[in-house]
């Protein structure tokens, strides 16, 4: 299925890139940094500033105008000053990878319930911004070009960056391969969480860091990993 609308321009805290100097004090809207990384193009995209939402939480919000490179407005004022907070923005390409994978499940879904064909979602190199939580259903493939080259970053939430779907119990034929996934800390509750997963399914060459949990499979009983790298362990809920 093709993936329409999908940006990789999120900058962004990872393994290789860092931008954690945000500035930015309790009820006030303007943030600011020390290198030169914001332009005009930066307005109206989502942005995460860790710990300047109430009661030090995740202050998730939109870019409303561009002062300088070192400046931006923020849609929202802060509720706690932050100094040197990790900070990360880009497109908001939830709904376009969703619309790509529900395409994907309509061909499937027309193949009938014995015959499944997998279809396949691929998403191009860089690293793309997921503010929400996208949902993988049977029969879809969700792969990138590399490990080392496809990101997404997740912007917290209290939700998952990727989880299989939870309204069925035959979760058939799902892998996941070839990218990285980047949480928010605890506030992603799952980087990948594959649900009900018997048949057909797996996760290859993909990293995840920084999630409340990582990989969580959950009532899946058949699951192939092969070459997975966490910085936490992988769980395994049974319940």
């Amino acid at each position: 299925a093709s993936l329409h609308g999908y940006v990789a321009d999120c900058v962004a805290n990872d393994e290789s890139t860092v931008n954690d100097d945000g500035n930015i004090t309790a009820s006030d809207a303007t943030l600011t940094v020390t290198n030169s990384v914001f332009v005009a193009g930066d307005v109206g995209k989502s942005i995460v500033v860790h710990g300047a939402g109430a009661a030090g939480a995740l202050l998730r919000t939109t870019i409303a105008s561009y002062n300088s490179a070192t400046s931006v407005e923020l849609t929202a004022t802060a509720s706690t000053t932050v100094v040197n907070a990790e900070i990360r923005w880009g497109t908001d390409n939830t709904a376009f990878l969703q619309a790509a994978i529900d395409a994907a499940k309509t061909i499937v879904d027309d193949q009938g319930p014995t015959r499944i064909v997998a279809q396949a979602v691929s998403i191009p190199p860089g690293l793309g911004l997921i503010m929400g939580e996208v949902i993988l259903y049977r029969g879809v493939t969700l792969r990138g070009t590399g490990s080392s080259t496809t990101g997404l970053v997740h912007g917290g939430g209290s939700q998952a960056c990727i989880q299989c779907d939870t309204g069925v119990t035959n979760n058939n034929n799902i892998r996941i391969s070839d990218l990285a996934i980047y949480g928010a800390g605890s506030t992603t509750t799952y980087g990948f969480a594959a649900h009900y997963c018997i048949k057909g399914c797996g996760a290859s060459n993909l990293n995840i860091y920084n999630c409340n949990d990582n990989l969580f499979l959950d009532r899946s009983y058949t699951f192939d990993i092969e070459n997975v790298v966490s910085d936490s362990a992988i769980r395994h809920g049974l319940n």
